[in-house]
């Protein structure tokens, strides 16, 4: 059984209209989504929100990050899989 992470951004959407999924081993590999796009789609006040969330996935502290991504609209949840993705 593998643990992986997930973040579900439901603003950006695939070609089939379904929620942006991205799916990690490691938070700190979800650390240029969220500095990158996902800073670009949030208001500007929103930005401190964003801060706080790529700080806490460059210090793989799940809870922090995942406070801060639902601030701005995201979901970031733990997963296993029986199989390594």
């Amino acid at each position: 059984m593998s643990e992986f992470y997930q973040l579900s951004d439901p603003d950006n959407r695939d070609a089939d209209g379904n929620p942006w999924v991205i799916r990690v081993h490691n938070l700190s590999d979800l650390a240029g989504y969220v500095d990158g796009v996902l800073r670009e789609d949030v208001l500007p006040g929103a930005r401190e929100h964003v801060d706080v969330a790529v700080q806490a996935l460059h210090r793989e502290h799940f809870p922090t990050a995942q406070s801060a991504l639902l601030q701005v609209g995201c979901y970031l949840s733990i997963e296993w899989s029986e199989d390594d993705e």
